[in-house]
């Protein structure tokens, strides 16, 4: 990747910065992000130079459901 800058003076991402996603199909229903890292180096408010690596690992995917009901608005609840 190309740098790229995050506002005026915030941060600015060198060039090898690299983002890795990793998605998994979870009950033959939905994608969803099993693996994301990162690796980048970025100049940070023009002062110091830092190196991150990082890591997210998302697993034990569990389906829910919820029950909801849309009720009439009454003079009391009426958002104003």
């Amino acid at each position: 990747m190309e740098t790229l800058s995050a506002g005026l003076f915030i941060a600015r991402l060198h060039p090898g910065t690299r983002f890795a996603l990793q998605q998994a199909r979870v009950n033959d229903e939905i994608w969803l992000v099993r693996r994301l890292s990162v690796e980048a180096k970025a100049r940070v408010l023009l002062v110091s130079n830092r190196a991150v690596e990082l890591e997210y690992t998302f697993f034990d995917f569990k389906k829910f459901a919820a029950d909801t009901k849309i009720l009439p608005a009454t003079p009391d609840t009426d958002l104003k």
